[in-house]
């Protein structure tokens, strides 16, 4: 038995009109906080333990609230709807299988746990469970708990193994936990619930005389250490710029072509942050990474305020594929990269170019003498980057006369070596922000909204 989606809405606190689609084994809310998150665990809970809705649950107290689930229970495909008049009155609760109302209606049972905050507080070696991951093995006995109440909930599946159904219901379960701990407790509660956790399933047995559970999990989250490498298993909630009202991307309900597929494979370190930006900006290489942040604070641009996240090519061919990627889950994207690409990219929206051959020519046109010195020297420190002043000291003319006279060696000099660190000196040493990246960071400042 699982979720596959709930595809009616009304007058659901500010999920009116949404439509959710789900995966089959773990589903993570993604989104700021108050977007809607726990919105979705709640909804889901009232519709399983079909308790009553409150006055709080009504988007407009005056108008009905109406709510349709789709569940997979073996070959059956089962609708649930739910209708509530007002706050005060009863609750029906309706159940249709392959097109026939059902009188009965198949239990299931629900784990909803926003405890976390405090369960993880403790030490993990207070467990003795579930590889020791105190949460874990708190939830391993209130799984253990529920198979011994509910055991008429228990199934037999196609191999004649008998099954519990279960979903289970997580606010930030990743609380004060390390990355690595994140990862290997998400890790260990999918094992558990989809059956890929041997010990579990012994020690479950051994319990309760069941086999196996038959789970799926939904998690509400903040941090992209604990998301898994599976695109439909995100559900971005947002709020569009400039919009009242929310919007939800589910990734079971997202459809990629191959080579998109191939190449979020690729870029899923970047994908999995970027689920919680606003706006992704794309830059060429190391040195633009680098330099970036540099110029945004200069400008007074302030990155993570706006939800503004920044990601690196390795080269400009694969840009379209990026943008599309991130454009899939209404991320909101631009670019700069080197003027060579320009025909490749005219037409693209929100792709900005350098005004010279790549960075590295717009930061030293954009030197003043004093600049050059002052980047000169400290390159000279860090990687011997040839810097010959003579001595002598020269007017601003003289050394632009000067600069304009070596660029070429220069510029030969400083692609040498590209990475973040070079991109950062650059950027700190050049007084005026090249006018390419002001372009861009003018555009980030006009359509993403700070808080």
């Amino acid at each position: 038995m699982f979720i596959r989606a709930i595809n009616l809405i009304e007058n659901y606190r500010n999920l009116s009109h949404q439509t959710l689609t789900f995966d089959p084994a773990v589903n993570f809310l993604i989104g700021e906080n108050n977007i809607g998150k726990t919105n979705v665990l709640e909804l889901l809970h009232h519709l399983l333990t079909e308790a009553p809705f409150e006055a709080k649950d009504f988007e407009d107290p005056e108008k009905p609230l109406c709510v349709q689930m789709e569940l997979a229970i073996g070959e059956m495909v089962c609708r649930m709807t739910v209708q509530q008049a007002h706050a005060a009155a009863a609750a029906s609760c309706t159940w249709e299988c392959d097109g026939a109302i059902q009188a009965k209606k198949p239990k299931i049972p629900v784990i909803y746990d926003a405890a976390a905050r405090l369960t993880n507080a403790r030490s993990d070696m207070d467990g003795t469970e579930a590889g020791k991951l105190w949460y874990a093995a708190h939830l391993e006995r209130r799984i253990v708990a529920i198979a011994k109440k509910q055991a008429a909930a228990v199934c037999t599946d196609a191999t004649g193994q008998r099954c519990l159904p279960l979903v289970m219901i997580l606010d930030e379960p990743e609380i004060h936990l390390h990355p690595y701990r994140q990862r290997r407790l998400i890790k260990t509660l999918e094992a558990m619930v989809t059956g890929g956790d041997a010990a579990f399933r012994e020690r479950f047995k051994a319990t309760t005389g069941i086999d196996a559970l038959k789970g799926q999990i939904f998690i509400a989250t903040h941090s992209p250490s604990i998301l898994l490498g599976d695109y439909h298993q995100f559900i971005r909630i947002h709020q569009p710029c400039r919009s009242l009202r929310i919007a939800v991307v589910c990734g079971a309900a997202l459809k990629m072509d191959y080579r998109l597929y191939k190449h979020m494979l690729h870029n899923f370190i970047y994908l999995k942050e970027a689920m919680f930006s606003h706006c992704i900006v794309f830059v060429e290489g190391d040195t633009e990474f680098g330099a970036f942040p540099v110029f945004a604070e200069r400008y007074g641009l302030d990155m993570d305020a706006r939800g503004i996240g920044l990601v690196k090519l390795d080269g400009a061919d694969s840009l379209r594929r990026c943008m599309r990627l991130y454009q899939a889950f209404d991320i909101q994207t631009v670019a700069i990269i080197d003027r060579d690409k320009r025909p490749a990219y005219r037409n693209e929206k929100d792709v900005f170019f350098t005004d010279g051959d790549d960075f590295e020519a717009d930061v030293y046109d954009h030197f003043e003498w004093e600049d050059y010195c002052r980047c000169a020297k400290t390159l000279q420190k860090i990687d011997a980057f040839p810097f010959h002043q003579g001595g002598e000291t020269l007017t601003p003319a003289e050394g632009r006369k000067r600069m304009h006279r070596i660029r070429p060696r220069q510029l030969e000099q400083l692609k040498k070596s590209k990475n973040a660190l070079r991109g950062s000196i650059l950027a700190t040493a050049v007084t005026r922000i090249p006018r390419s990246f002001m372009r861009v960071l003018a555009w980030l400042d006009a359509q993403i909204p700070g808080e």
